[in-house]
């Protein structure tokens, strides 16, 4: 008859395998630190985290107490891809910084170190650090990390907008994940391919417009020689140069409505709706020289914003490339704001944007409930984060942190 040590064995290799039913039901009433960290992985991969993270919190205090410093930090490795999965970047730092010098002796858990590294510089919008963080990094002991860090390449690639390169670590990771016959993983790749061929915007080139995916997007964003205004991010690149207005929404659409009426003149009453105003008056007008003035200040050589009759026009001798959000919505303002990848306050949202604070927290429950953005704690505490798109939000090293390597 298995003695209860090897049911957790058993269990620990079922959630190698991708099976996380299979080894909740063989831990299920384990109280050993291995027996409630299997548990807790199996109950993330199923997606009941408030319980995951109540076994695994329990299983780093037990492991600790035993002395057990490994089954401790594997703990601590697997809470930290669940704060990832659910976009808490601050105690996923917090916990990878518990975690880092850990794995001496444990080369393949030290890459699964490595690749939520990359992915929490990833999330925060720093890609040369997440690069920096896979570097050297192969995978090779096992096919199961390996797929894992193929995976997170392509994430970076396609951060990047090399959409070569993201395809072919896909490729790599299918086939690794294919070797390891992890059906989880299988699965989960199968669906982020999926969401990268999905319609993602529109763009607008010259009579042209089309909706392209997330692959063509990404391709775009990375391209540096054509002039591209992104309207969901407000953002304006020419020359390789990016004017970032997220923050600066009254800005980004009076160079909007310059853009879209580019190289025509446009008249100051149609300026003047920008401000929200229906009839033009002397205050206004005031207003909008200061803001052309502002804008004129941030636009990189040799654009220009000239002035004539009163109306303005933008000086462009290149096409500009518009890139739409399929949908329109009333939230676009905060979607952009909130593009930079940190975690935003209602109150931070409602000063950024110049909004009452209900305003923003319905714009902010509006973006929750269509899954565009998430919330992250309660209360006064409680932020809000965009959900990155194109991206894979695995739970997969879950599987890959309590057993050895299986080529």
């Amino acid at each position: 008859m298995p003695s209860p040590a090897d049911d957790t064995q058993r269990a620990a290799q079922a959630l190698r395998r991708g099976d996380p039913l299979a080894a909740l039901s063989l831990a299920s009433g384990r109280k050993d630190a291995l027996g409630l960290a299997v548990r807790g992985a199996a109950l993330a991969q199923l997606e009941e985290h408030e319980e995951a993270e109540r076994c695994l919190r329990d299983a780093t205090r037990v492991a600790r107490a035993a002395s057990d410093s490994q089954t401790a930090a594997r703990a601590e490795l697997a809470l930290v891809e669940i704060a990832l999965a659910r976009r808490d970047l601050a105690g996923a730092r917090r916990g990878l910084a518990a975690c880092e010098g850990a794995f001496g002796r444990d080369p393949a858990n030290a890459t699964f170190v490595a690749v939520l590294r990359a992915r929490l510089e990833l999330l925060g919008g720093r890609t040369a650090s997440a690069k920096a963080a896979l570097a050297g990094r192969t995978g090779e002991s096992d096919a199961l990390s390996t797929a894992i860090i193929r995976l997170c390449s392509a994430e970076v690639a396609l951060a990047e907008g090399d959409v070569a390169s993201c395809l072919t670590r896909l490729r790599e990771a299918r086939a690794s994940a294919e070797r390891s016959r992890h059906g989880f993983l299988l699965a989960e790749i199968e669906a982020g391919e999926a969401r990268l061929r999905a319609p993602a915007a529109r763009v607008v080139r010259g009579d042209a417009n089309r909706s392209i995916d997330v692959l063509e997007l990404a391709a775009l964003r990375g391209v540096t020689e054509e002039t591209i205004l992104d309207v969901p991010r407000r953002r304006f690149r020419v020359g390789g140069r990016v004017v970032d207005l997220a923050k600066r929404p009254l800005l980004f659409r009076l160079l909007e409505l310059l853009s879209t009426r580019a190289p025509e003149v446009v008249p100051p009453a149609d300026l003047v709706a920008t401000f929200g105003a229906r009839r033009v008056n002397e205050s206004h007008l005031a207003n909008l020289r200061v803001e052309i003035g502002r804008l004129r200040r941030l636009l990189p050589k040799p654009l220009g914003i000239e002035s004539s009759g009163g109306g303005y026009r933008l000086l462009i001798n290149d096409e500009i490339v518009m890139i739409y959000a399929l949908e329109p919505t009333g939230e676009a303002d905060v979607e952009a704001l909130l593009s930079d990848g940190q975690a935003w306050r209602t109150e931070e949202v409602a000063l950024a944007l110049g909004l009452a604070k209900r305003t923003a927290q319905r714009k902010l429950g509006g973006l929750e409930r269509a899954g565009r953005v998430v919330a992250i704690g309660k209360a006064r505490s409680r932020r809000y984060r965009s959900v990155a798109r194109g991206t894979f939000t695995l739970l997969c090293q879950l599987s890959a942190i309590w057993a050895g390597g299986q080529r």
